[in-house]
Parts: C-alpha cells; structure tokens; sequence
C-alpha cells in the first residue's frame, strides 16, 4: 500500500460514476477512482485516507483504501468497489418509497453513532473555528451597506454579529463538555454519501468526519436534508409529478428524525441548540437556512 502520491501508470479512466465539488470518482475494473480536482493539496487525499482505515477499524463499512497517488498531476485514492447504488440515486429512481429509504438512511446512522474512534479530529474546535470565522464574514445589504453576520437562519442573522455573542448558544449545548467525545461523527451523513444494496449499506466520502456529540452530526445532517443545494442533474431525473422537490426532501428529513429518534430518543431541546451551531457554521456558497427558532427541525412531532 503506498503512503505518498505517486505518479500513477493505470490507463485513463473514463467510465465516470459521480462528480463532487472537490473530486470525482471514477470506475477502473475492481476499484473505484476519486481524483481530487488539481488544485487540491495532496495532503487532503492522504487525511481523508488516514481517516477511511481509522473508522474502518473502528467497524464501519465503507469500501477499502488501496492506495493514494496521483494521475495526472491531481492526488487520487484508490477504493475498494463495493455493489450497490447510491441512496440518492435509489430515492430519485423510486419516489414511492421515500418512507422506506428515510428508514434505512436513519438506522445507518444510529450505527455510526454507536462507534468510537478517538483518532479523529475534534468536532467542537472545527465547530468553534468555523463560527469564528464565520462571524468575520461580510454581507453586502441592498443599500450597499456592509453588515458582519455569519451565515444561518433569518432569527440569528440580527442577533450573532459577532464572536462574542456566539457564546450564549454554545453554552447552550455546552460545547467544551462534549470535547473530547469520541463518537464517529460522519459530518456529511446525506443520500449521496450511502450505497446500499439489499443487504448492505456502505458509507463514502470521510473527508470531513470527527469525533464528537451524535447529536451534532444529527443536526447537521437534518440542515442538509432541507437546504444543501441539489445538483441540476438529480433535479433533472425527479419523476414529473413531483413538481416540488422541497415537498420530497420534507417527507424524507421527517421521517429521517422521526425514525432516529424512535432508534435512539434525544433531547429535543438540544437538537434545536445544535441546529443553531451548525447553522452558524454553514458555507457560506450554500442557500442559507430559514429556520423557526423555537421548532427549527420543522413540522416534526416526536412522541
């Protein structure tokens, strides 16, 4: 197995299997290619390596890392191919059962949460960098007046102008209690990043996983279930009927919850805390959350 990139010799790939905002991935024979688009640094490559053999040690399923190296001049990983087709791409293709993979997609996640590594980084110093820097970023009003606000539902863009104020709401979920905590924290856990097939589901894509509280990876994952943009060609494969893709993400993230929270009860008072943290951190390239601040999961009634 090699540890540093090398320039690779494997004929040019061209069977494309998925394209991603840092990487694509390619099929070659038993494998399957993520090459890192070029600007990237190498060393992204080798961390989300270095943490694939960490949770796969741990016990989570996800397709084996056989190699890093370059193609091209780009960093790659080689992985394992697993069977199976993409969560998303099964949603997609059968919106009938939106129910049933909302089910699955939330068991999975209960499992993750049920894994420790401690060889990850630490989900609540990447939480308090990214809401500082955040709190530094500049929104330009339409009178043209520039106003500092970090990205996040309509309730906190008047309220957190800057670090300090950011305080209160971590307190909230007393974020230094949970560092440390040495739950798997996926911190991408969407449709896209599961395969499954009838018997078994893999999870894909570490490059941003941590250690940390379940309940943080919970919610972000529900901001993404609502908000993170869809590309134009899942939109493209929506059968006609389902006009609103919004309705279909709605029925999806409740019974996303709703499940989970039937697997694994939560406080519901620090899932609405976390959603505010996570929310504070959103990239800011993303559409921006709407979020009632006294229910923001939505509509759900857990019992």
């Amino acid at each position: 197995m090699k540890n540093t990139p090398t320039d690779s010799d494997s004929k040019l790939l061209t069977q494309l299997t998925g394209r991603g905002v840092t990487a694509t991935h390619l099929r070659d024979g038993d494998h399957v290619i993520k090459l890192f688009h070029a600007a990237v640094p190498a060393a992204v490559a080798h961390r989300e390596a270095a943490i694939v053999r960490t949770v796969s040690a741990a016990g989570v399923r996800t397709p084996a890392v056989h190699e890093v190296f370059t193609h091209n001049g780009a960093p790659a990983i080689r992985f394992e191919r697993c069977p199976g087709t993409s969560l998303l791409d099964c949603l997609l293709g059968d919106t009938t059962q939106v129910s049933a993979h909302a089910q699955r997609f939330a068991a999975a996640h209960v499992k993750l949460h049920a894994m420790k590594a401690d060889d990850l980084p630490d989900l609540a110093a990447m939480l308090g960098t990214a809401i500082a820097q955040s709190a530094g970023r500049v929104s330009t009003s339409a009178d043209g007046q520039g106003k500092r606000f970090p990205p996040g539902p309509h309730w906190l863009d008047a309220q957190i102008l800057n670090r300090q104020e950011t305080e209160p709401i971590q307190e909230a979920v007393n974020v230094e209690r949970i560092s440390g905590t040495d739950t798997i924290c996926h911190n991408d856990f969407q449709p896209a990043n599961l395969l499954i097939d009838a018997h078994e589901t893999w999870i894909l894509n570490w490059l941003n996983a941590a250690r940390g509280a379940a309940l943080a990876d919970v919610a972000q994952t529900s901001l993404l279930l609502r908000f993170a943009p869809l590309t134009v060609q899942h939109r493209e494969r929506l059968p006609k009927k389902w006009l609103d893709i919004e309705e279909l993400r709605r029925q999806f993230h409740d019974e996303y919850l709703q499940t989970y929270y039937r697997l694994a009860p939560f406080s519901t008072r620090e899932l609405a805390a976390w959603i505010k943290v996570r929310a504070m951190a959103w990239p800011a390239s993303f559409p921006q959350p709407y979020c009632d601040e006294d229910q923001p999961w939505g509509d759900i009634q857990f019992e």
